[in-house]
């Protein structure tokens, strides 16, 4: 045999088996095909990396209850506080209602008689409604600049805040009432953050003695 003849025969041998090769590849995708369409699969769409379920678009709602409540200002004398009617919208969740009348104190009072408990650039952190009726307010550090170290300016603020946020009025379900409420700036004791002179360590019931005396409590 000469040597293009053998050549010629390589040549045929490898062809053959590319052939060979071809046709096992081919089976072998028919098959895969087929188990995929057996299984619902679309083997021919267009496949996307998945990147979870995009976090619907939140859309207030107007509600469709209100409800007067009363904001505690500090007084025209700046030594006892004074209440305002405020209607505010009301729902079955305390904690809603809490973060829409600390919303409102913050705004400030509409008489210009009353002076507002805190800064309007105060904001609110969070609000937690934990078992036994203690409520956990968190404010940013703006509540507490403008103290001045100032005992009553103090004791004015938080009597203020907790006898705006334990009134019967604002609570939502007949269990989830406010006893008591616990303040935190930045999500610390306010002692860590400014020299107070009340413990605010635990949380502060009602004390309706700062209303002054020509309005009892409101």
């Amino acid at each position: 045999m000469s040597t293009t003849e053998r050549g010629a025969l390589v040549w045929r041998g490898l062809m053959v088996t590319w052939a060979m090769i071809t046709l096992v590849l081919l089976f072998a995708l028919a098959l895969l095909v087929y188990e995929m369409f057996n299984q619902g699969q679309q083997p021919f769409a267009l496949s996307l990396p998945e990147f979870g379920e995009e976090e619907p678009e939140f859309v207030p709602t107007e509600a469709t209850v209100t409800r007067d409540v009363q904001l505690y200002f500090i007084a025209p004398d700046g030594a006892s506080l004074q209440t305002e009617q405020r209607r505010l919208n009301y729902s079955e969740s305390t904690v809603a209602n809490c973060r829409r009348a600390l919303e409102a104190l913050i705004e400030g009072p509409s008489s210009d008689a009353h002076t507002p408990l805190m800064s309007p650039q105060t904001r609110v952190r969070a609000v937690y409604l934990l078992p036994g009726g203690e409520l956990v307010i968190d404010l940013t550090r703006e509540a507490v600049q403008d103290l001045a170290g100032s005992a009553t300016a103090e004791a004015l603020m938080v009597y203020g805040l907790v006898n705006t946020l334990t009134q019967p009025g604002i609570q939502g379900g007949p269990e989830a009432r406010v006893d008591r409420v616990r303040i935190l700036i930045e999500g610390s004791p306010p002692q860590q953050v400014f020299s107070g002179h009340l413990d605010l360590s635990a949380p502060i019931g009602r004390d309706t003695s700062w209303v002054g005396s020509s309005q009892g409590d409101g």
